[in-house]
Protein backbone atom coordinates (compact mmCIF):
# COMPACT_ATOMS: atom_id res chain seq x y z
CA UNK A 1 0.00 0.00 0.00
CA UNK A 2 1.69 3.11 -1.29
CA UNK A 3 2.07 6.40 0.57
CA UNK A 4 1.19 9.44 -0.43
CA UNK A 5 3.18 11.00 -3.16
CA UNK A 6 6.05 13.04 -1.76
CA UNK A 7 6.09 11.11 1.54
CA UNK A 8 8.05 7.97 2.82
CA UNK A 9 5.77 5.33 4.12
CA UNK A 10 6.20 3.55 7.48
CA UNK A 11 5.09 0.28 8.47
CA UNK A 12 4.26 -0.07 12.14
CA UNK A 13 6.15 -2.61 14.66
CA UNK A 14 5.29 -3.91 17.89
CA UNK A 15 1.99 -4.36 18.37
CA UNK A 16 0.05 -5.81 15.49
CA UNK A 17 -3.89 -6.04 14.38
CA UNK A 18 -4.81 -9.51 13.63
CA UNK A 19 -7.32 -12.06 13.16
CA UNK A 20 -7.09 -14.15 16.78
CA UNK A 21 -8.02 -17.01 15.06
CA UNK A 22 -8.64 -20.65 17.08
CA UNK A 23 -4.68 -21.99 17.09
CA UNK A 24 -2.09 -24.11 18.68
CA UNK A 25 1.56 -23.27 17.61
CA UNK A 26 3.60 -26.22 17.02
CA UNK A 27 6.65 -25.83 18.79
CA UNK A 28 8.60 -29.16 16.98
CA UNK A 29 7.35 -29.51 13.85
CA UNK A 30 8.77 -31.60 10.73
CA UNK A 31 11.90 -30.00 9.69
CA UNK A 32 10.79 -30.62 5.75
CA UNK A 33 7.81 -28.42 6.55
CA UNK A 34 10.09 -26.13 8.32
CA UNK A 35 11.76 -25.01 5.02
CA UNK A 36 8.14 -23.95 3.47
CA UNK A 37 8.07 -21.30 6.16
CA UNK A 38 9.15 -17.43 5.88
CA UNK A 39 11.61 -16.04 7.57
CA UNK A 40 10.49 -16.18 11.70
CA UNK A 41 6.74 -17.21 10.73
CA UNK A 42 5.46 -19.06 13.85
CA UNK A 43 3.81 -22.52 12.40
CA UNK A 44 0.29 -22.47 13.07
CA UNK A 45 -2.70 -24.72 12.45
CA UNK A 46 -6.08 -22.84 12.28
CA UNK A 47 -9.05 -24.41 13.02
CA UNK A 48 -12.54 -23.79 11.88
CA UNK A 49 -13.45 -21.20 14.41
CA UNK A 50 -13.70 -18.04 12.75
CA UNK A 51 -12.93 -15.18 14.58
CA UNK A 52 -14.63 -13.43 17.34
CA UNK A 53 -12.80 -10.16 17.54
CA UNK A 54 -9.89 -8.54 16.16
CA UNK A 55 -7.23 -8.07 19.01
CA UNK A 56 -3.55 -7.11 19.40
CA UNK A 57 -1.01 -8.68 20.21
CA UNK A 58 2.61 -7.93 20.55
CA UNK A 59 5.08 -9.99 17.71
CA UNK A 60 7.63 -10.80 20.87
CA UNK A 61 4.81 -13.59 22.02
CA UNK A 62 5.31 -15.10 18.45
CA UNK A 63 6.83 -18.49 18.12
CA UNK A 64 10.11 -17.66 15.74
CA UNK A 65 11.45 -21.09 13.99
CA UNK A 66 14.29 -18.73 12.03
CA UNK A 67 17.23 -17.46 14.30
CA UNK A 68 19.83 -14.92 12.71
CA UNK A 69 20.19 -13.15 9.44
CA UNK A 70 17.64 -14.44 6.04
CA UNK A 71 17.36 -12.15 2.95
CA UNK A 72 13.67 -12.99 1.43
CA UNK A 73 12.59 -11.42 -1.96
CA UNK A 74 9.57 -10.89 -4.24
CA UNK A 75 8.89 -9.27 -7.51
CA UNK A 76 6.00 -8.02 -9.27
CA UNK A 77 4.62 -6.49 -12.13
CA UNK A 78 3.18 -3.91 -13.95
CA UNK A 79 -0.32 -4.25 -15.69
CA UNK A 80 1.48 -3.76 -18.81
CA UNK A 81 3.60 -6.76 -18.30
CA UNK A 82 2.52 -9.30 -21.24
CA UNK A 83 1.79 -12.66 -18.82
CA UNK A 84 -0.40 -9.97 -16.78
CA UNK A 85 -1.81 -8.03 -19.90
CA UNK A 86 -2.90 -11.73 -20.57
CA UNK A 87 -4.29 -12.79 -17.18
CA UNK A 88 -6.77 -9.19 -17.65
CA UNK A 89 -8.19 -10.20 -20.93
CA UNK A 90 -9.47 -13.75 -19.58
CA UNK A 91 -10.66 -12.48 -16.37
CA UNK A 92 -12.33 -9.57 -18.46
CA UNK A 93 -13.79 -12.42 -19.80
CA UNK A 94 -14.80 -14.18 -17.15
CA UNK A 95 -16.58 -11.11 -15.47
CA UNK A 96 -18.54 -10.26 -19.00
CA UNK A 97 -20.04 -13.94 -18.91
CA UNK A 98 -20.58 -13.60 -14.64
CA UNK A 99 -22.54 -10.26 -15.23
CA UNK A 100 -24.77 -12.05 -17.75
CA UNK A 101 -24.83 -15.91 -16.43
CA UNK A 102 -24.03 -16.34 -12.47
CA UNK A 103 -24.32 -20.49 -13.90
CA UNK A 104 -21.27 -19.88 -16.74
CA UNK A 105 -18.29 -22.00 -16.50
CA UNK A 106 -15.25 -20.58 -18.03
CA UNK A 107 -12.01 -21.52 -18.56
CA UNK A 108 -10.29 -18.46 -20.81
CA UNK A 109 -6.87 -19.25 -21.50
CA UNK A 110 -5.29 -16.13 -23.25
CA UNK A 111 -1.78 -15.49 -25.66
CA UNK A 112 -0.73 -12.19 -26.64
CA UNK A 113 2.16 -11.58 -28.34
CA UNK A 114 3.57 -9.15 -31.32
CA UNK A 115 0.40 -7.45 -32.81
CA UNK A 116 -1.74 -10.17 -32.06
CA UNK A 117 -4.41 -11.90 -29.08
CA UNK A 118 -5.26 -15.57 -29.27
CA UNK A 119 -8.13 -16.38 -26.46
CA UNK A 120 -8.94 -19.90 -26.45
CA UNK A 121 -10.24 -22.50 -23.59
CA UNK A 122 -13.15 -24.17 -22.77
CA UNK A 123 -16.72 -21.58 -22.11
CA UNK A 124 -19.90 -22.90 -21.57
CA UNK A 125 -22.77 -20.16 -21.27
CA UNK A 126 -25.72 -18.77 -22.50
CA UNK A 127 -24.33 -15.13 -22.35
CA UNK A 128 -23.85 -13.01 -25.22
CA UNK A 129 -20.29 -11.46 -25.34
CA UNK A 130 -18.08 -10.15 -27.50
CA UNK A 131 -14.54 -11.42 -26.71
CA UNK A 132 -12.86 -9.80 -29.20
CA UNK A 133 -13.68 -6.43 -27.83
CA UNK A 134 -13.70 -7.43 -24.55
CA UNK A 135 -9.66 -7.83 -25.56
CA UNK A 136 -9.16 -4.56 -27.28
CA UNK A 137 -10.76 -2.87 -24.52
CA UNK A 138 -8.25 -4.04 -22.04
CA UNK A 139 -5.11 -3.20 -24.24
CA UNK A 140 -6.79 0.22 -24.40
CA UNK A 141 -7.30 1.02 -20.78
CA UNK A 142 -3.71 -0.28 -19.77
CA UNK A 143 -2.19 1.82 -22.44
CA UNK A 144 -1.49 0.25 -25.23
CA UNK A 145 -2.59 2.43 -27.46
CA UNK A 146 0.75 3.22 -30.07
CA UNK A 147 2.13 1.06 -32.80
CA UNK A 148 5.64 1.41 -31.19
CA UNK A 149 4.30 -0.24 -28.46
CA UNK A 150 4.29 -3.68 -30.55
CA UNK A 151 0.17 -3.68 -30.18
CA UNK A 152 -2.15 -1.65 -30.56
CA UNK A 153 -5.71 -1.90 -29.30
CA UNK A 154 -7.51 -1.14 -32.44
CA UNK A 155 -5.39 -2.42 -35.13
CA UNK A 156 -4.09 -5.87 -33.83
CA UNK A 157 -5.46 -9.25 -34.92
CA UNK A 158 -7.92 -10.66 -31.95
CA UNK A 159 -8.59 -14.58 -32.33
CA UNK A 160 -10.76 -16.83 -30.77
CA UNK A 161 -10.86 -20.47 -30.69
CA UNK A 162 -13.22 -21.48 -27.60
CA UNK A 163 -14.81 -24.88 -27.15
CA UNK A 164 -17.82 -26.06 -24.58
CA UNK A 165 -16.88 -27.62 -21.42
CA UNK A 166 -16.88 -31.40 -22.30
CA UNK A 167 -20.00 -33.19 -21.49
CA UNK A 168 -17.77 -35.96 -19.60
CA UNK A 169 -16.98 -33.29 -16.84
CA UNK A 170 -19.97 -30.99 -16.74
CA UNK A 171 -22.29 -34.32 -16.25
CA UNK A 172 -20.02 -34.42 -12.52
CA UNK A 173 -19.92 -30.57 -11.46
CA UNK A 174 -23.29 -29.17 -12.71
CA UNK A 175 -23.78 -27.91 -9.64
CA UNK A 176 -21.42 -25.92 -7.59
CA UNK A 177 -18.44 -28.18 -8.29
CA UNK A 178 -15.30 -27.40 -9.80
CA UNK A 179 -14.44 -29.32 -13.40
CA UNK A 180 -10.36 -30.11 -11.84
CA UNK A 181 -8.36 -30.25 -8.73
CA UNK A 182 -5.67 -28.05 -7.91
CA UNK A 183 -3.17 -27.62 -5.06
CA UNK A 184 -2.40 -24.72 -3.04
CA UNK A 185 -0.45 -23.08 -0.02
CA UNK A 186 0.12 -19.87 1.46
CA UNK A 187 -0.12 -17.81 4.73
CA UNK A 188 -0.96 -14.98 6.61
CA UNK A 189 1.29 -13.13 8.71
CA UNK A 190 1.05 -9.73 10.47
CA UNK A 191 3.76 -7.79 8.94
CA UNK A 192 2.09 -5.89 6.87
CA UNK A 193 -2.11 -4.56 7.33
CA UNK A 194 -3.07 -7.06 3.89
CA UNK A 195 -1.50 -9.40 6.32
CA UNK A 196 0.70 -10.15 3.31
CA UNK A 197 4.34 -10.72 3.63
CA UNK A 198 6.71 -7.05 3.66
CA UNK A 199 8.57 -8.03 0.43
CA UNK A 200 6.06 -8.70 -1.72
CA UNK A 201 3.88 -6.06 -0.68
CA UNK A 202 6.24 -3.37 -1.17
CA UNK A 203 7.05 -4.57 -4.60
CA UNK A 204 3.62 -4.17 -5.47
CA UNK A 205 3.42 -0.79 -4.44
CA UNK A 206 6.61 -0.18 -6.65
CA UNK A 207 4.50 -1.24 -9.71
CA UNK A 208 1.96 0.44 -8.83
CA UNK A 209 2.99 3.48 -8.49
CA UNK A 210 4.66 2.81 -11.70
CA UNK A 211 2.16 2.41 -12.97
CA UNK A 212 0.44 5.40 -11.68
CA UNK A 213 2.65 7.90 -13.25
CA UNK A 214 2.73 6.63 -15.88
CA UNK A 215 -1.02 7.33 -16.18
CA UNK A 216 -0.91 10.47 -14.28
CA UNK A 217 1.98 11.94 -17.11
CA UNK A 218 4.43 12.42 -13.43
CA UNK A 219 6.66 10.66 -16.23
CA UNK A 220 5.44 10.85 -19.80
CA UNK A 221 7.58 8.65 -21.74
CA UNK A 222 6.68 5.56 -19.47
CA UNK A 223 5.28 2.51 -21.60
CA UNK A 224 2.89 -0.10 -19.89
CA UNK A 225 5.80 -2.58 -19.21
CA UNK A 226 7.75 -2.50 -16.09
CA UNK A 227 8.33 -4.93 -12.70
CA UNK A 228 10.34 -4.47 -9.54
CA UNK A 229 11.94 -7.05 -6.95
CA UNK A 230 12.46 -5.93 -3.25
CA UNK A 231 14.64 -7.88 -0.67
CA UNK A 232 14.44 -7.49 3.01
CA UNK A 233 16.72 -8.57 5.11
CA UNK A 234 15.24 -10.36 8.26
CA UNK A 235 16.70 -10.50 11.71
CA UNK A 236 15.30 -13.30 14.28
CA UNK A 237 12.10 -12.99 12.36
CA UNK A 238 11.54 -9.48 12.25
CA UNK A 239 11.86 -7.39 8.86
CA UNK A 240 15.36 -5.52 9.38
CA UNK A 241 16.13 -3.55 6.31
CA UNK A 242 15.79 -3.29 2.63
CA UNK A 243 19.11 -4.59 1.10
CA UNK A 244 18.11 -4.54 -2.60
CA UNK A 245 15.74 -2.77 -5.02
CA UNK A 246 15.27 -3.42 -8.77
CA UNK A 247 13.15 -1.23 -10.70
CA UNK A 248 12.73 -2.28 -14.68
CA UNK A 249 10.75 0.41 -16.62
CA UNK A 250 9.77 0.52 -20.08
CA UNK A 251 10.22 3.53 -21.65
CA UNK A 252 10.36 5.81 -25.05
CA UNK A 253 13.34 5.15 -27.06
CA UNK A 254 15.18 8.83 -27.00
CA UNK A 255 15.33 9.47 -23.24
CA UNK A 256 19.02 9.23 -21.58
CA UNK A 257 19.62 5.87 -18.87
CA UNK A 258 20.38 8.90 -16.42
CA UNK A 259 17.23 10.74 -16.74
CA UNK A 260 15.38 7.35 -16.30
CA UNK A 261 17.47 6.62 -13.17
CA UNK A 262 16.71 10.12 -11.54
CA UNK A 263 13.01 10.17 -12.14
CA UNK A 264 12.55 6.57 -11.11
CA UNK A 265 14.41 7.51 -7.88
CA UNK A 266 12.37 10.54 -7.22
CA UNK A 267 8.92 9.95 -8.21
CA UNK A 268 8.49 5.81 -7.56
CA UNK A 269 11.51 4.57 -5.03
CA UNK A 270 11.11 7.46 -2.92
CA UNK A 271 8.04 7.82 -2.38
CA UNK A 272 6.85 4.25 -1.70
CA UNK A 273 9.62 2.71 0.52
CA UNK A 274 9.41 3.47 4.20
CA UNK A 275 12.53 5.39 5.33
CA UNK A 276 12.97 3.04 8.77
CA UNK A 277 13.83 0.10 5.98
CA UNK A 278 15.18 1.86 3.40
CA UNK A 279 18.34 3.37 3.41
CA UNK A 280 19.62 4.79 -0.15
CA UNK A 281 24.15 4.77 0.86
CA UNK A 282 23.25 0.83 2.34
CA UNK A 283 20.78 -0.40 -0.05
CA UNK A 284 21.44 -1.63 -3.66
CA UNK A 285 19.17 -0.01 -6.32
CA UNK A 286 19.17 -1.08 -9.63
CA UNK A 287 17.15 0.12 -12.71
CA UNK A 288 16.87 -1.10 -15.85
CA UNK A 289 19.85 -2.80 -14.85
CA UNK A 290 20.36 -4.64 -18.31
CA UNK A 291 20.66 -1.56 -20.41
CA UNK A 292 17.62 0.13 -22.35
CA UNK A 293 14.04 -0.84 -21.92
CA UNK A 294 12.49 0.53 -25.10
CA UNK A 295 11.15 -3.01 -26.79
CA UNK A 296 8.78 -4.52 -23.90
CA UNK A 297 5.41 -6.05 -23.12
CA UNK A 298 3.81 -8.40 -25.69
CA UNK A 299 6.22 -7.43 -28.42
CA UNK A 300 9.27 -8.20 -26.38
CA UNK A 301 8.07 -11.84 -24.63
CA UNK A 302 4.86 -13.57 -25.06
CA UNK A 303 2.47 -13.61 -22.42
CA UNK A 304 0.01 -16.39 -21.25
CA UNK A 305 -2.48 -16.44 -18.49
CA UNK A 306 -1.66 -17.67 -15.45
CA UNK A 307 2.22 -17.53 -15.77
Amino acid sequence: MAPSPGSRGSFSRGWRTRFQWSRRHCTSPDPAAATLLPPGRAATILAATPPAALRREPRSGRISLVKGIQPFSSESVTEGHPDKVADQISDAVLDGILAEDARGRVACETLVTTGLVLVTGEITTDAGIDIAAIAREVLRDIGYTRAEHGIQWDTCSVLTAVDEQSPDIAQGVNVGGAGDQGMMFGYATDETPELMPLPIMLAHALTKRLAGVRRSGGIAWLRPDGKSQVSVEYRDGEPARITTVVVSAQHDGDIAPDEIEAAIREEVIGPVLPGDLYDDDRAQCHINPTGRFEIGGPQGDAGLTGR
